[in-house]
């Protein structure tokens, strides 16, 4: 046993073994990983095999003394009878004994070295914490319960020699018992994608460019679980299921269907054989996406593709797509962390430019003027977001020709779209070439029965996406 006990210290050293100083004693531990998703209940953690809490001694050890073991928050003590054992040549003897009960935190063992060979029990020599019989593992197992609420992070343990009046004169750092993990998690990698405005037959905005030929081209979900063994703690296999919520900010106009797939990047296959989540058509609001056993069952890694596929026919607005990635234990486990992350920005390649403030009234109207300096046409689209933040369906102005220049007023865009608001800010698309188009916006104001213009602030986008940096004009 002794010689067990040696090199199980030896290796324990190698993983973190603390001490405090020459005088003060030591404690190993074999800490036993555990995560955070199986707990939600109380857990046994074992200790494994003898001696896996160890103190080395730093001062003698008499029959006078108490050793004070005290578990960190988050372990306690299981209900039980507990030795502090010492080796004592071929036998392993206990010193200290006491009857606890489930939940105890910290407990003072009478020592008593009677029969013990002295030498045993000197600074350096070695004493540990058991079950019941000094000798089974099997009741080491007992000795520590992670709550059902720890956090995560370390959970430790102290250990200490009083004299018989309560004053510490050896003791070791607090040192790790249990180490709690967030096993579960996930990894959103995102490329985003372009509107194409200015490529194909019909330049209006349906489609995407060709290298995004899917609008989620670049959506890859990594998920991963690490190695812990769920069955140290009493759980064979934890059952998890994985949820992703995302909603777009202009309510997935123009998106016909949304799901998950093993697909490459590029081909977002609608085959059921391809599918890790359910297959949501005509997306609206808030949508939630259940990946199947197949795409995450908590033991390994896996990459997903989220796939959104277009109708094609409706022209599409600059977008954000974002939302949140979670796990769900139901087997009364804590779920970990949900990610959220921005999936998406979809943004086109033509120009815009945006108007805080549309206004119109008995005294005052605002315009917008665009001109069209380059050789092909463009059509003109408008989006609309009403002081309450609803952003309306998008309405088309027509189109622009080569050289062509066009007024539009608030009231009119405000009847393009259906709004009574008299106050709304407005985002303007054209479908050319972004270098070769110039817009500004003015105001006409009445005071005194005369009328004024001013020049109205319009930010045209650089770069062309929805969190770009904007230029005043």
């Amino acid at each position: 046993m002794k010689m067990f006990l040696r090199s199980g210290l030896v290796a324990a050293a190698a993983v973190g073994l603390m001490a405090s100083s020459a005088s003060a004693g030591t404690l190993a531990i074999n800490a036993q990983d555990v995560a955070l998703e199986a707990l939600g209940t109380e857990r046994d953690v074992p200790l494994g095999a003898p001696n896996e809490v160890a103190y080395t001694l730093g001062q003698n050890l008499t029959s006078s003394n108490l050793v004070r073991v005290t578990w960190g928050s988050g372990l306690a003590f299981a209900a039980g009878t507990y030795l502090i054992c010492a080796t004592d040549g071929a036998n392993e003897v206990a010193i200290g004994e006491a009857s606890l009960t489930a939940n105890d935190t910290s407990q003072d063992f009478q020592i008593d070295i009677t029969g013990v060979n002295a030498a045993n029990v000197a600074a350096g020599e070695d004493i540990y914490l058991a079950g019941n019989n000094c000798f089974d593992a099997g009741n080491v197992a007992e000795a520590r319960v992670l709550s059902a609420s720890a956090s995560e992070g370390e959970k430790t343990l102290e250990m200490a020699v009083l004299t018989s009046g309560g004053l510490e004169i050896d003791s070791a750092d607090a040192t790790a018992a249990a180490n709690v993990t967030e096993e579960f998690g996930a990894t959103v990698t995102t490329l985003d994608s372009t509107i194409d405005y200015l490529g194909g037959a019909s330049n209006d905005g349906t489609l995407f460019e060709t290298t995004n030929t899917v609008a989620n081209n670049g959506i890859a979900l990594v998920l991963n679980t690490g190695t812990v063994d769920y069955s140290a703690v009493g759980d064979a296999g934890l059952t998890v299921s994985a949820l992703i919520n995302f909603s777009s900010d202009t309510n997935w106009t123009g998106v016909d269907t949304v799901w998950a797939t093993t697909d490459a990047a590029n081909a977002c296959s609608t085959s059921a054989a391809n599918n890790q989540s359910n297959v949501v058509t005509d997306p609206s609001g808030e949508e939630i996406l259940t990946l199947t056993a197949a795409a995450f069952n908590g033991t390994g890694n896996n990459n997903v593709r989220i796939c959104m596929e277009v109708d094609g026919e409706t022209a599409l607005a600059s977008r954000t797509i974002a939302g949140s990635y979670d796990i769900e234990v139901s087997t009364g486990g804590v779920d970990p962390t949900a990610v959220n992350a921005t999936w998406q920005e979809w943004a086109p390649n033509g120009w815009q430019g945006r108007v805080p403030h549309m206004r119109y009234g008995a005294t005052n109207r605002t315009f917008v003027r665009i001109v069209n300096g380059g050789t092909t046409p463009g059509q003109v689209f408008v989006d609309v977001t009403e002081p309450d933040g609803d952003t309306l369906t998008r309405a088309s102005l027509g189109t622009l020709g080569a050289g062509e220049t066009a007024t539009y007023s608030a009231s009119d865009i405000a009847t393009s779209v259906g709004t009574s608001n008299t106050d709304f800010d407005a985002l303007f698309t054209v479908t050319a070439d972004p270098d070769s188009i110039y817009a500004n916006s003015f105001m006409n104001l009445q005071s005194g029965g005369v009328w004024t213009t001013r020049d109205n602030t319009l930010y045209e986008f650089i770069n062309f996406t929805t969190n770009a940096e904007q230029k005043q004009k």
